[in-house]
């Protein structure tokens, strides 16, 4: 099992014995299932209300009851929108979309310096939850301003090891144009990388979908 701590801005692995161990203590825990690695320790030797007393004290688990709604499923992904450019007359780049670029890199490089990737999210959801009721997703305005996205993305920086900060400047870049997808981050176990990537309903906008179905998700804002 794989935390992200949003607060800290880590992530945390709890060894499968460790895992199936809190899932007889935490509501919800989505393991259920016996841990096949011989090498891990008994079930039976895990002292699993101090290892739950640690996850509570770094706010990664919660010993009161909340009422709150279960989130959706993530949705997989099935197609990319990174390779449909719009023609150049209908995404022009113009010295307003530069503009707009340049402060939504910018934003993107001040939230990752100076605020939490909890603060991000709550800043992402709920500006999507308050534009949800008042718009829907333009499939070819959304295609347009990805387009011209991506092709001023070579003018200030690359996407190798800068996906983070990557997926956070197109949101910033889109939510001027009131569009608001989401920000997913995913990870795999076994080596551990992790990955970020924007997404409007399967639609991969900032990577190919066959690369991050690799990963899975642990955090959908």
């Amino acid at each position: 099992m794989i935390l992200l701590d949003l607060l800290r801005g880590r992530y945390l692995g709890v060894g499968p014995s460790q895992a199936l161990a809190l899932a007889s203590l935490v509501t919800g825990w989505p393991l259920a299932s016996r841990p096949t690695d011989g090498a891990e320790a008994p079930i039976e030797s895990v002292n699993v209300s101090r290892l739950a007393a640690r996850l509570v004290a770094q706010d990664l688990l919660s010993d009161e009851p909340r009422d709150e709604p279960v989130p959706a499923p993530f949705e997989r992904p099935e197609a990319t929108l990174q390779g449909q450019h719009a023609s150049p007359d209908r995404a022009p780049i113009t010295t307003a979309t530069l503009f707009r670029f340049l402060k939504a890199a910018s934003k993107a490089y001040l939230s990752l310096r100076f605020r939490s990737l909890q603060s991000i999210a709550t800043t992402v959801s709920a500006r999507r939850q308050r534009s949800a009721s008042r718009t829907s997703v333009d499939k070819a305005a959304l295609r347009d301003a990805v387009a011209v996205y991506l092709r001023l993305r070579p003018l200030a920086f690359t996407v190798r090891d800068k996906c983070l900060f990557d997926s956070l400047a197109l949101l910033e870049f889109l939510a001027a144009e009131d569009m608001h997808p989401h920000w997913i981050i995913g990870v795999k176990a076994h080596p551990f990388t992790a990955h970020s990537w924007v997404q409007s309903g399967p639609l991969v906008l900032n990577d190919h979908h066959e690369h991050v179905r690799s990963y899975r998700p642990i955090l959908r804002a």
